[in-house]
């Protein structure tokens, strides 16, 4: 009765906006002390991974503001400047694989609510399940009260965290509800392999499945190794190619595009918690990617072992592309305030993004165009 008394009063906790306050502090500071051990150590070295892409070379067009105003309208109560931010480069390849293989991805989440379920009408005519692979570089990542100080030019910059991460997802999760609330779809990540420690906690805090792994991205290559016994889990290999441009130049990324836009949904002490990744793509630009993938490992979720070729989206709607884009973390609401209508009035009313002069430029810099420092404003 005392534990389940606890877990209640905890997971109450999780999605009020005072602990959120007071827990940003607490995680900025730690993002502070982990910035400078790493600058220290040398573990803060930027990977050669899409080296001109990554924000310390590029910024963002058209310039954006933090918090990101595109989706102040959705979940306005819960959002707030205390929001964690970042930077993220990567390599986003989508699949097709078995569907029970997806569906067995589900089994942790299970064992939390065994009503969880994928989407059937995303199912193909081969019996198969979209799932989403983000081989990634996360750049300065801090919460929201530091990069307000940033702003007040006090004399020192608070740097934030780096680190790399590959994100496996299951896109259009469902969760049936008898009280009316918001059934779905979700997005739900069975696996997430990450080099640093510090990012690894404060995921596992909002119920993430993160592994810490030996994480190896190279200029175009990324590798994910076992930490103990050095055992390669899965490559992957990536070619860019043809244009660069924002988002809605690429019409066959319209349906992943959505999907990706999902709340996300994960298993934290016996219940569900909910939160939102805001992708702020009207700010982002994509370049069409073909490639390889090999999984050596059978425990991978939602990754079946073997290899496969994958071409870009410019080519194919189950495509691949490298992209830049920064991105804000909504804390853990309740469920009761995800609105279905404001998810579909937000996904039709975007925006054009950049204009084709834009993506000229960006190709000529080789990434996002050079419009002065306004990554961080």
């Amino acid at each position: 009765m005392v534990r389940k008394t606890f877990l209640r009063v905890l997971r109450a906790l999780l999605v009020n906006p005072v602990s959120h306050f007071i827990v940003s502090i607490i995680t900025g500071l730690g993002d502070a002390i982990f910035h400078v051990i790493y600058r220290l150590t040398g573990a803060a070295k930027h990977p050669e991974y899409f080296a001109s892409w990554q924000s310390s070379r590029n910024c963002f067009h058209p310039p954006f503001e933090l918090p990101l105003k595109e989706g102040s309208q959705y979940l306005r109560k819960a959002r707030s400047v205390t929001d964690p931010f970042g930077d993220y480069t990567a390599a986003v390849v989508f699949r097709y694989i078995p569907f029970e293989d997806a569906d067995r991805a589900l089994d942790e989440l299970r064992k939390v609510n065994p009503k969880v379920s994928l989407d059937p009408s995303l199912v193909d005519n081969q019996h198969r399940y979209p799932v989403c692979y983000c081989f990634g570089f996360h750049e300065r990542v801090v919460s929201g009260w530091m990069l307000w100080l940033n702003r007040r030019n006090l004399g020192f910059q608070f740097g934030g965290i780096d680190y790399s991460e590959v994100c496996i997802g299951l896109l259009g999760v469902r969760l049936p509800s008898a009280n009316h609330v918001y059934p779905g779809p979700f997005l739900y990540m069975p696996r997430l392999h990450l080099n640093r420690v510090w990012p690894y906690i404060l995921g596992k805090l909002i119920g993430l499945e993160k592994v810490v792994s030996t994480v190896t991205p190279t200029d175009a290559n990324y590798e994910v190794s076992s930490p103990a016994n050095g055992e390669v889990l899965f490559r992957a290999a990536f070619e860019p190619y043809g244009e660069i441009a924002g988002t809605d130049h690429f019409s066959k990324f319209t349906m992943f595009r959505n999907l990706l836009d999902l709340p996300l949904l994960s298993g934290f002490l016996g219940d569900i918690l909910y939160v939102y990744f805001d992708w702020g793509w009207d700010h982002a630009f994509l370049q069409p990617i073909r490639g390889r993938i090999e999984c050596l490992a059978d425990n991978i979720p939602a990754m079946p072992k073997g290899a496969f070729e994958f071409t870009g989206i410019n080519d194919d709607a189950v495509g691949a592309f490298r992209l830049h884009i920064p991105w804000e973390l909504v804390a853990p609401f309740r469920r009761n305030e995800l609105v279905k209508e404001l998810l579909d009035a937000r996904a039709v009313a975007r925006p054009t993004t950049t204009p084709a002069v834009s993506a000229a430029q960006a190709a000529a810099s080789g990434g996002t165009p050079q419009t002065g420092n306004q990554a961080y404003p």
